[in-house]
């Protein structure tokens, strides 16, 4: 993979924009310790369920794709 590939781009610009909100919001929240920590957990299992309803419908879609290709190639074996 070459250095200027977009997605490795892309994903160190978020990691970098993350750290940095992150970062801010801890220093900047009104928020003490227990109840920061408390309401970040709770954010961090929102994001983790949106994360796995992302997989778990992009498996689905993976699927639906590489079925759609067995039935043409199926199709095709049997023209022959």
């Amino acid at each position: 993979m070459s250095k200027n590939h977009p997605g490795r781009q892309f994903m160190l610009g978020a990691m970098i924009g993350s750290t940095i909100g992150a970062l801010s919001t801890v220093m900047l929240t009104t928020k003490k310790g227990h109840k920061l920590q408390k309401a970040a957990m709770h954010k961090l299992h929102e994001f983790e369920g949106y994360v796995k309803r992302l997989v778990r419908g992009g498996k689905k879609e993976a699927a639906k794709a590489v079925n759609k290709i067995r039935r043409s190639v199926r199709r095709k074996k049997t023209k022959r």
